[in-house]
C-alpha cells in the first residue's frame, strides 16, 4: 500500500462521508484510485453511501442503458457512483467492457518541423505494431525507433518523453575471413501505453509516408479502446 501523509488519509475519510467515489476522490486528493481503496479498507471506511441502491433506480440505470447511454452518462444523470452502473448491468446479463488506461506520458512539440522529423524516423528507423499478449486477445502497441546516436535519443526524450526503455543491443558480425568485429551498440526508444502511442501517431500522421496505412490501422484499434475505457488520474507524490 502507498504510504500518503495523515493530511491525505484524512482527507480521503472526509470525502468518502461526503458520498464520493473511490474515482472522485482520487482525482480530488491526486493519488491513485488503489490508494485511496487500500486506505479505506484499512480505516473501515470503504463502504460507500451510493452503493444502497433503490428497486427504482436500477430500473433506470437498465433503461438508460438501453436507450444507449454509456455508464458515465448514466452515473451523472443518476448521481452515482459510476461502479454502481456497472453493478447491476452486470447483474442483469449485459457484457460490459470497461477498464482503466494510464494518462499520457509523452509531451507533443507544438513545432511541426520536430514532428515532421519524428515521422521521419519512425519511417526509416521505427516500429509500429500490435502485439498480442500471452492471452492471445489483448493487443498491447507499440512504437519504437532504433538507432545507435546517443544524441538521438538524448533529442527524444528532451522533446516528446521523459520516460522510455533506452535498451542496449550488442551485435557481432563475422567477416568472409572469420574476423569477429563488434558494432556499435543499438540503442532503442519505446513505447507501448496505450494513450501515448495513440497520441503520438495522431501527431504525427499528416507527416508519415511509408508506414501511414500501419498508423492508421492502429489508430483505428486504438480509438475504439480509449472512447469505452476510464484514464486514471495522475499519480500523487
Amino acid at each position: 500500500m502507498r504510504k500518503i501523509s495523515d493530511e491525505k488519509v484524512k482527507q480521503i475519510i472526509k470525502l468518502r462521508k461526503e458520498g464520493l467515489s473511490v474515482y472522485k476522490i482520487a482525482e480530488t486528493v491526486g493519488v491513485h484510485p488503489t490508494t485511496v481503496e487500500s486506505w479505506l479498507k484499512k480505516t473501515g471506511n470503504f463502504g460507500h453511501p451510493l452503493h444502497k441502491t433503490s428497486p427504482e433506480t436500477i430500473k433506470k440505470i437498465i433503461a438508460l442503458y438501453k436507450k444507449g447511454l454509456s455508464c458515465r452518462k448514466i452515473a451523472e444523470k443518476l448521481k452515482i457512483d459510476q461502479r454502481v452502473v456497472w453493478k447491476y448491468l452486470e447483474k442483469a446479463g449485459f457484457k460490459l467492457n470497461r477498464y482503466w488506461l494510464k494518462p499520457p506520458s509523452v509531451k507533443i512539440p507544438k513545432d511541426k518541423t520536430k514532428l515532421a522529423y519524428f515521422a521521419g524516423l519512425v519511417d526509416g528507423e521505427g516500429y509500429i505494431s500490435l502485439c498480442k499478449q500471452s492471452d492471445g486477445k489483448y493487443l498491447t502497441p507499440y512504437l519504437a525507433i532504433t538507432n545507435t546516436s546517443e544524441n538521438l535519443m538524448e533529442w527524444l526524450e528532451k522533446n516528446f518523453a521523459k520516460h522510455h526503455y533506452k535498451i542496449h543491443v550488442k551485435r557481432q558480425t563475422t567477416l568472409p575471413s572469420g574476423k569477429k568485429i563488434t558494432q556499435k551498440h543499438e540503442l532503442v526508444w519505446l513505447t507501448n501505453r496505450t494513450t501515448d502511442v495513440y497520441v503520438l501517431l495522431k501527431a504525427i500522421l499528416p507527416f508519415l509516408v511509408i508506414k501511414r496505412k500501419q498508423a492508421e490501422k492502429v489508430l483505428e484499434v486504438l480509438e475504439k479502446r480509449i472512447k469505452r475505457a476510464r484514464i486514471m488520474p495522475p499519480l500523487g507524490e
